[in-house]
């Protein structure tokens, strides 16, 4: 027995299968149970939060805290107070009614059985105090802010077809307008079934003819709220009802105004979660203009492109070439480069682990465009994200999913599989890490043994291997098992096509 045949008999009587598949197929499901769970509650807790800070009215603190008895017991007299004919003593009492619902725990149910939404109604209706009208529409909105009882009193007494029809004539008075764009957000938001009866109803079409106005009031961050709430909650809305949305999402990606871009985006972030709908935000020139926003210098309003952009890249592939044909590898490149916010870095790389799904001409412009190369580079320096390492690493991965030769080897040129190795050396306690590092080399190492032999020999990967077997890791364990038998399988039918051709050549392997 050769010198080398020894080595090799020595490393194959170390290696030994740890992984019992029955157990895995168990553990594996189980993981992704409680992952599901886990997942479930931070998106419906984060999503209370939202919820909670998006009306203006819930983020005013009260003045001073009022006993819940002593508002019980004034509730009667308030409510004959507002039945009054006296005007100042009719405001002072909207006022206190107001500061009432401002508090953690307000009488509601006693001002409802008592009648408070019927006079509001009246004083709305019949306009003979127009002195009362704001203050009356106020008091419905802070109704409308609270929990979903509440709101629904406001629905079932008939409010919204008041509310619309103050929106449409109160052109001038910029305070009346937000409270009427608050109490008809926060009612959408409410409920799937208030979304709904929006969508189906004129109502949409006659907000969105305001458009104008709120511009000319400066109300359009809480007008493009209220529009957005209706894109918002599952199941999704009938895209052929929120489609008429596109057009004023569309025209205000050119605002300057933070808040009202981050609106505009989130809702075609939402409408474009449907790889169907690309085609009408195409037709519309949404991708375009989004590709425009990420050469503009707004950090803000390129974050919030690139969270759009990145459902587009979740599409078929022409859509992923109708963004390559648009520019968009220029713009992430750029952006990738002057960015110093990690979550601007990370959209961009998730944007770009999509695109590396493409087809083999697809990942050919893209290598071609040296991003991969650039991303790479500038995640060696010190003090890089963790986060955003492991995403590049997924890029990778991507990329060496291709089955084309050439595209291989242009991603070995660059040092492509030599990253993930260095990962894999100088992460391998991790497992974020060593997913896609470990998968991307055993994919390659399958489909191309020649190209991957001589980089594994030239690093300390094989040890750590060897070891990364008894991993308490699933995917570290069952991968580092799989590079290993694949690397003995190609030792052997190289040894014996050595032995084979009786030539006396002596070949030279590192260990």
């Amino acid at each position: 027995m050769s010198k080398f045949q020894k080595k090799l008999e020595r490393r194959k009587n170390g290696f030994k299968k740890k992984v019992d598949r029955n157990t895995s197929s168990k553990r594996r499901e189980r993981r992704i149970v409680s992952l599901s769970r886990k997942t479930r509650q931070e998106n419906l807790s984060k999503r209370r939060i939202s919820y909670g800070l998006q009306s203006p009215l819930q983020t005013r603190k009260p003045k001073q805290t009022i006993n819940y008895d002593q508002m019980t017991q004034q509730v009667p007299q308030l409510i004959r107070n507002l039945q009054s004919n006296d005007l100042q003593k009719q405001k002072q009492t909207l006022t206190k009614i107001g500061e009432f619902l401002s508090q953690k725990k307000s009488p509601t149910k006693l001002m409802f059985e008592q009648g408070i939404l019927e006079i509001l109604k009246e004083i709305l209706v019949d306009q003979k105090i127009p002195e009362l009208i704001p203050d009356s529409i106020k008091l419905v909105g802070k109704f409308c802010s609270l929990d979903n009882e509440e709101t629904s009193h406001i629905v079932k007494a008939g409010f919204v077809n008041v509310l619309m029809e103050y929106l449409e004539i109160s052109n001038t008075d910029s305070n009346l307008v937000e409270n009427i764009l608050i109490c008809l957000g926060n009612i959408i938001l409410d409920k799937i079934e208030y979304r709904d009866q929006f969508l189906e109803s004129d109502y949409v079409p006659r907000i969105l003819d305001q458009f104008e106005n709120f511009y000319s009031l400066n109300l359009l961050p809480l007008a493009t709220w209220t529009i957005l709430n209706l894109c918002k909650r599952r199941p999704t809305a009938d895209f052929s009802y929120t489609q008429q949305l596109i057009p004023i999402f569309v025209e205000l990606l050119d605002t300057d105004e933070r808040k009202t871009l981050k609106n505009v985006c989130n809702g075609l972030s939402y409408l474009s979660k449907q790889p169907e709908n690309h085609a009408v935000l195409v037709e519309f020139g949404a991708i375009k203009k989004l590709i425009e926003l990420l050469s503009k210098d707004k950090e803000s309003g390129i974050y919030y492109s690139l969270l759009v952009l990145n459902n587009f890249a979740c599409g078929d592939e022409s859509q992923l070439q109708e963004l390559i044909n648009l520019g968009i590898l220029e713009n992430l490149y750029e952006n990738y480069t002057n960015s110093t916010h990690t979550r601007t870095k990370m959209q961009i790389l998730l944007i770009l682990s999509n695109l590396c799904c493409g087809n083999d001409l697809q990942l050919e412009n893209i290598i071609e465009s040296e991003i991969i190369f650039h991303v790479m580079e500038i995640s060696k320096s010190e003090k890089f994200p963790k986060e955003l390492i492991i995403e590049t690493a997924w890029v990778l991965h991507n990329c060496f999913y291709s089955t084309n030769a050439g595209l291989i080897k242009s991603l070995i040129d660059i040092d492509g599989l030599g990253y993930l190795i260095k990962l894999v050396e100088n992460h391998h306690k991790d497992p974020d890490f060593m997913e896609p590092c470990l998968i991307a080399i055993e994919k390659t190492m399958k489909n191309f043994p020649n190209k991957v032999l001589d980089i594994i020999e030239n690093s300390n990967v094989l040890e750590l291997l060897e070891k990364l077997q008894n991993s308490k890791y699933e995917i570290t364990s069952e991968y580092s098992e799989k590079i290993i038998q694949n690397y003995y399988e190609m030792q052997e039918k190289m040894l014996e096509k050595d032995i084979s051709s009786n030539t006396n050549t002596k070949s030279e392997y590192k260990f």
